[in-house]
């Protein structure tokens, strides 16, 4: 295929955060169907080591930026990626400034947002909006469906197509389904605000005779939880992409007991528009879920179907839906099977991949 994408991201890599996997992942997909030219990323810490830490099997072009990702540097780093990439190339990516500078001075670009436009800056809405008028940008893509109308409203019908591409997960071919037996509920991710961790600590507190395992978090923050924890609770730090996929696969159950005030780094309150990489995770490998039922997850989950859904602060029925599911086998295999085989028809990032593409409109 003539044509290449150069993916313009904004995330730090190596880096323990979600947006790094997500870029990264992408960036293998779009290798792996031949168009992708190059990725550029903020370089971090260990940059030697980030094929192991992402599982990285071939090898892609990785351009680092000159600069660091302070937002008053961005615009010139906009300037430098303009000059270092060739214009026969489509841009696609998250790092707005640079997309929709490439965009203005004559770049086919397609944007994509994880947000609300509200929490955009200011240069960063005036270059979406210049760039709309201009019809620079026709396209953007987003991540749940909930997001897509949030941003329609605040686009207030300006002649932009939204598209809809939730996260994704990778695909795996190992897999273990395990007899009832020392039963492990297993939880990756984060551990700040509104992830769900108390849940978890009070669940094993009740529950003594399961094992509850964490994937996730830095050494300060489970330095201090350790302190208070229940000796059937279990913290395993940060995991790279390929102890995770072991980590997911060892357990019998996975939850992800989001609360209302779900929240990323800064603060940010992200419940109502999410589109969280570990529910993608979570169904290839082929595991019964149980997850708080959140409107925006509705999206991707269906209760009694591919996963069991509780209301995220109600303990007894955390309690009783995890005993319920470890009990009932059949059930648990049931749901297990059919999220993987929802993952496989809808959430890979080959599939998301090659949205993309079809968005960019490749001859």
């Amino acid at each position: 295929m003539n044509k290449k994408i150069i993916y313009v991201s904004n995330s730090v890599v190596p880096s323990f955060q979600a947006n790094s996997v997500h870029v990264i992942n992408m960036s293998k997909a779009f290798d792996k169907l031949g168009v992708l030219e190059s990725i550029y990323v903020y370089k971090g810490k260990n940059f030697e080591a980030l094929y192991n830490h992402y599982d990285i099997k071939k090898k892609i072009k990785i351009i680092c930026y000159f600069l660091a990702p302070a937002p008053f540097l961005n615009l010139i780093e906009a300037f430098f990626t303009l000059v270092r990439t060739k214009k026969k190339y489509f841009i696609f990516g998250r790092n707005i400034k640079i997309c929709l500078f490439c965009a203005l001075f004559g770049r086919k670009v397609l944007l994509e947002v994880h947000q609300p436009l509200k929490f955009l800056t200011i240069s960063e809405k005036f270059l979406l909006f210049l760039a709309i008028k201009l019809k620079k940008i026709q396209n953007i893509v987003c991540i749940s469906n909930a997001l897509k109308k949030i941003l329609e409203k605040e686009l207030n019908n300006k002649e932009i197509k939204i598209y809809v591409l939730p996260d994704a997960g990778n695909e795996t071919n190992k897999f273990r389904f395990n007899k009832i037996k020392n039963s492990k509920i297993g939880y990756t991710g984060s551990l700040i605000k509104g992830r769900g961790i108390e849940i978890i600590f009070k669940l094993a507190k009740e529950l003594e005779k399961i094992e509850f395992h964490i994937a996730g978090g830095n050494e300060y923050i489970i330095e201090e939880m350790t302190r208070k924890k229940p000796k059937n609770l279990f913290f395993h730090g940060y995991l790279n992409q390929k102890n995770l996929e072991y980590f997911r696969l060892s357990m019998d159950v996975l939850i992800a007991p989001y609360q209302n005030d779900t929240s990323v780094l800064g603060g940010k309150i992200t419940t109502d528009w999410m589109s969280p990489l570990k529910i993608f995770e979570y169904m290839s490998a082929k595991k019964p879920i149980i997850v708080s039922n959140i409107k925006v997850l509705n999206e991707i989950l269906t209760h009694k179907k591919n996963c069991m859904m509780v209301k995220p602060n109600s303990i007894t029925q955390w309690k009783n839906t995890i005993n319920y599911v470890l009990k009932e086998k059949n059930l648990s295999y049931k749901l297990a099977q059919q999220a993987h085989k929802d993952f496989l028809n809808k959430f890979t990032w080959e599939q998301r991949a090659k949205r993309v593409v079809e968005i960019l409109n490749f001859k």
